[in-house]
């Protein structure tokens, strides 16, 4: 029973991951420049915290986290039992 729901909310998750990646892929310069801004501003954090030794950085890790999931569904589509393909508004991006 639970191995099911834990697939159920896999499923969820790549379904709001996916969803997010195609409206990321819209304008994919600026969505790739607004994911590496915030990503590098998470990990000035994250090297400001670690240099104050500060063990609580749950919500920091999974900021970190949700950027680099994001991130690999914008440039790559899912495949099930094969590579991950990068999709035409990636690969194309001025042609778009």
């Amino acid at each position: 029973m639970e191995a099911l729901e834990e697939d159920e909310e896999d499923y969820m998750l790549q379904e709001y991951l996916t969803s997010i990646a195609i409206i990321g892929r819209r304008d994919i310069g600026s969505s790739l420049e607004l994911l590496n801004n915030i990503f590098i501003s998470k990990m000035a954090n994250l090297q400001s915290n670690l240099e104050k030794n500060i063990s609580e950085m749950d919500d920091l890790w999974d900021d970190i986290e949700w950027i680099l999931d994001i991130a690999g569904f914008v440039l790559a589509d899912v495949a099930e039992g094969e590579s991950r393909m990068i999709p035409d508004e990636v690969r194309f991006k001025n042609k778009y």
